[in-house]
């Protein structure tokens, strides 16, 4: 298969999710939306008669709370601290940069500065990049020349230490182009992730690599808003503070920063649609609640959103984790490696025929495959629609069986064999069952004016960051259009998950699908290899329906890395 260039791109496609008996025609026309589980309710009216009320009475005072009296001092104390600036040059693209590039969503209480160099050639280097209308262009003449001299390519790259950027195009180069390897060469580093700090050695075969924390023994990389030191040197006050650990642990959906100052942060978060005001301590980079205030006639509905969100999060990460099992896997795209004309899909039947008979290998044109991987469990060629159901049923307890046992699926509390039967591989059969059964799942076809092309980025991003609610970790987001590689003969269709969101924008950072391989990416690769290709559904399980297909493990949720999704 080959690739377009942009100049000929007129083709919409990541992976071919190609129906297999076919794409065939959807009905486009535009449908209201419903009301989906994942996502806040949305707004009804209603019509009734109108009838003579009596006037009612005026509410009584409620009786004084202690606890919320004590935070409405200690809220009015801090507000009267001074203020630290933050960021509002990154404030203006924060939702376009973090769906763009992979990092942490943290909050700076500063711009992080490049220090003073006396050197012509660093000072150069970074007015280059600070003035390139292509950050991109410019990283990637320079960069290698940072591996010979990685001293200097932190001076140019790093600012205060961190991976930094304050606009979305330098991000995403930031991103894309810089690694460990072209700011280091010191056998042990340190990295200041979100509240974390992990330690990172270097390997002669491998590079650097994690010594700790959740992804041990993996490759190490940068990614943005980290902070990189070499091992040795004194701990800095840390400069950005951890939202997406504070999000995780309080369940809030949004956050909105009222004050920042040296001892912590004044903010609202927002449950359902439900805001409250909370007192938050800073301890360096961790941030910690310390009180919040909740006006009385709020208690009842902040209550009932605090445990719809507690229901959400737990299934949330049941997808989380089946996602991340499959990336681990490393689960095999169904794509022949010898393909005649369009076969996407075809090895699917064969591994499973040989799967049945407990041999280790299937061919297919000539090529062999493993049916099972080295260390005995099962991988299973998917297309891209096959990522998502697996995702929902694997989450729920279905999945095959590994090597040695008896062959077949354990049963859990989904299975799509029997929904949706020999159909279950194409993509159109499962945008249709989803608008035909609303108790299961919220089906939103966008209408034309929404369906934007990547190749208008600004506006795309723009289309992200305003109806972020609708973009929830948990949604499933179908695009649809022409794929260069089939010649433009039929518009293919790619489904993928929202993975992780920005907690101050709520704007979806991190998808996962499968399109290769599986893989957690951000916005930005997924959609850029066919420009002129646009979000055509959004489909969202209903929680109810979830949340009993999905048993409660009882294990305690952890904020997933960020990182082990490579």
């Amino acid at each position: 298969m080959s690739f377009v260039s942009l100049r000929f791109a007129a083709g919409y496609a990541l992976c071919v999710c190609v129906a297999l008996s076919g794409c065939h025609a959807v009905d486009d026309s535009p449908r209201p939306a419903l009301r989906t589980g994942l996502f806040p309710p949305a707004k009804t009216l209603t019509a009734g008669v109108r009838v003579k009320r009596p006037a009612p009475k005026p509410p009584e005072k409620p009786a004084a709370e202690p606890e919320g009296d004590a935070c409405r001092s200690e809220w009015d104390r801090r507000a009267k601290l001074p203020a630290l600036p933050g960021t509002p040059k990154l404030d203006q693209q924060r939702a376009e940069l973090l769906a763009r590039a992979k990092g942490e969503p943290v909050l700076f209480v500063r711009p992080p500065e490049w220090p003073r160099s006396k050197s012509a050639i660093v000072r150069g280097y970074r007015k280059a990049l600070a003035e390139s209308r292509f950050p991109w262009d410019t990283l990637r003449q320079i960069r290698d020349r940072f591996r010979h001299a990685p001293r200097v390519g932190r001076e140019v790259l790093l600012r205060d230490g961190y991976l930094y950027a304050d606009s979305a195009d330098l991000a995403w180069s930031l991103w894309d182009s810089v690694r460990l390897e072209h700011l280091f060469d010191e056998p042990k580093l340190a990295v200041e992730r979100g509240s974390a700090r992990l330690t990172v050695v270097r390997d002669k075969e491998r590079g650097y690599v994690y010594a700790d924390g959740p992804d041990a023994g993996k490759a190490a990389r940068i990614l943005l808003f980290d902070r990189v030191t070499v091992a040795t040197e004194p701990e800095r006050p840390a400069l950005h503070r951890d939202l997406r650990s504070l999000a995780h642990e309080l369940g809030f959906a949004r956050i909105k920063v009222e004050r920042l100052t040296e001892g912590g942060v004044l903010a609202r978060l927002r449950y359902g649609d439900t805001w409250v005001r909370v007192v938050l301590d800073a301890d360096g980079a961790h941030l910690q609640k310390r009180c919040e205030i909740v006006d009385p006639p709020a208690r009842e509905a902040l209550t009932r959103a605090r445990a719809e969100a507690a229901t959400r999060a737990r299934v949330v990460a049941a997808l989380r984790t089946a996602m991340l099992s499959a990336v681990e896997e490393e689960l095999p795209f169904d794509e022949p490696k010898t393909e005649w004309g369009q076969q996407d899909g075809h090895l699917r039947n064969h591994w499973f025929s040989a799967y049945q008979k407990g041999e280790a290998h299937f061919s297919f044109q000539g090529d062999l495959y493993p049916v099972f991987r080295p260390d005995g469990r099962p991988a299973p060629p998917e297309v891209c629609i096959d990522f998502v159901t697996e995702t929902l049923e694997r989450a729920s307890g279905t999945w095959w069986r590994g090597r040695g046992e008896p062959p077949g699926r354990d049963q859990g509390g989904l299975d799509f064999d029997a929904l949706l039967g020999k159909s279950r591989r194409q993509v159109t059969s499962f945008i249709q069952y989803t608008r035909d059964h609303p108790d299961e799942f919220g089906h939103e076809l966008l209408p034309t004016p929404k369906r934007i092309p990547y190749v208008f980025k600004r506006e795309f991003y723009q289309h992200l960051a305003k109806e972020a609610d609708r973009y929830a970790p948990g949604t499933i987001v179908i695009i649809r259009g022409y794929a260069p590689w089939d010649h433009y003969n039929v518009p293919h269709f790619h489904a993928f998950f929202v993975y992780e969101a920005d907690p101050v924008t709520g704007v979806p950072m991190l998808l996962a699908g499968n399109a290769g391989r599986p893989r957690i990416q951000s916005w930005e690769p997924v959609m850029n290899r066919a420009p002129q290709r646009s979000i055509e559904y959004r489909i969202t399980p209903k929680l109810e329906w979830l949340a009993r297909a999905i048993p409660d493990s009882g294990s305690p949720r952890t904020v997933p890395s960020l990182v082990e999704a490579f």
